[in-house]
């Protein structure tokens, strides 16, 4: 599946001018303005900066802890993978799901 948002890598920023805060960029495209907030904004900027690596690692682990035989067992619980509900494996899912929502 093609992503549909900008691809990385991106970067923050703090910049001045018109628009003081820290920024999140895709080389010269602006994602995110995080403004000028009580100190939040640079470590705001940074987690978004971060998210298409976040989904690319969140993917492949995923892919991971799934691949090979159902009857496998889970790295995580040790219970057989087809029957696997770990916190881990949900929140992987539901991460993925949320970024992927339309």
């Amino acid at each position: 599946m093609k992503d549909k948002f900008t691809p990385g890598p991106w970067h923050s920023s703090e910049k001045g001018g018109i628009m003081p805060g820290h920024m999140v960029w895709a080389g010269d495209y602006l994602i995110a303005n995080c403004g000028k907030q009580n100190g939040e904004d640079k470590y705001n900027a940074r987690i978004i900066a971060a998210a298409p690596d976040l989904l690319a690692a969140a993917r492949e682990v995923l892919d991971t802890l799934n691949d090979g035989p159902a009857d496998r067992e889970c790295p995580l619980t040790g219970r057989p993978k087809m029957v696997c509900d770990c916190v881990g494996h949900r929140m992987l899912k539901n991460a993925i799901t949320k970024a992927e929502a339309i």
